[in-house]
């Protein structure tokens, strides 16, 4: 969510692929599939910022119609 708000690169590939490897990370961690000896949200989290960035950097970016109007709303009045 983060990413997505804050950062220009953010894209639907990305914010899918976050949403995807960050629950299947953690749901992978908590049934003990994958065991790391880290907290299943730690994981998760993990994994989904890298997601997020492979996303942003693959996928095409927003136009710049949306990336104006996600300014506009950080933009102090």
């Amino acid at each position: 969510t983060i990413a997505g708000l804050w950062w220009k690169r953010a894209n639907r590939a990305g914010g899918v692929a976050a949403l995807v490897v960050g629950a299947a990370a953690y749901v992978s961690t908590q049934t003990g599939v994958i065991d790391t000896g880290l907290p299943p949200i730690v994981v998760g989290l993990g994994a989904s910022a890298v997601a997020m960035l492979v996303g942003g950097f693959a996928g095409s970016r927003e136009k710049r119609e949306m990336l104006e109007q996600i300014e506009a709303l950080h933009a102090p009045d």
